[in-house]
């Protein structure tokens, strides 16, 4: 995708900031150098990024499954954040083919970015803050022209979260 900017194919692209760094360093680009970033963050500050989603029958029926995942996924969260060379080791032995570099930007750039607000100092990360997923949903109603804003109970369920105190609250090594 970053050679197609070099060609003049494209005027723009849309996508994670640290993804689209990621292609133009693994296109021997340096992206500081040929890309310019709007960040959805400055514009719409209420939209969340990506999110672990489970179908509510699932959820309802393997209650146990979500927990581990989550609690999984903050350990590995933890370990990243400890060692990110070791975590772009442990992806580059499951594909040998990935680029360390530019996946190191990636993760180190996403931790640094998208993932380092103060919200998830208060209230860890992986948890909404309820007035800002209601926010969302009354920006999402208002665009589908929905007849109904849904409570943030019904889109988001922190009852499966490890508890605040074993959650990540901060990018910091150690946390």
């Amino acid at each position: 995708m970053p050679i197609m900017r070099d060609t003049g194919r494209w005027e723009g692209i849309f996508g994670f900031v640290n993804t689209v760094r990621a292609h133009t360093i693994e296109a021997g680009l340096d992206p500081d150098k040929v890309l310019r970033h709007l960040e959805f963050r400055h514009y719409l500050p209420e939209l969340y990024g990506g999110a672990v989603m489970v179908t509510r029958d699932f959820a309802a029926q393997h209650p146990e499954a979500v927990r581990g995942l989550l609690a999984a996924i903050n350990l590995g969260l933890k370990d990243a954040i400890a060692d990110p060379d070791a975590a772009i080791a442990a992806v580059a032995r499951r594909n040998p083919n990935v680029d360390i570099k530019a996946n190191r930007a990636r993760l180190v750039g996403t931790l640094g970015l998208e993932m380092a607000g103060e919200e998830g100092g208060r209230i860890g990360i992986g948890d909404a803050d309820d007035e800002r997923i209601v926010a969302v949903a009354e920006l999402i109603t208002k665009a589908k022209g929905l007849t109904r804003v849904p409570a943030a109970s019904e889109v988001f369920d922190r009852s499966f979260l490890p508890p605040l105190s074993e959650r990540v609250t901060s990018l910091a090594k150690n946390t």
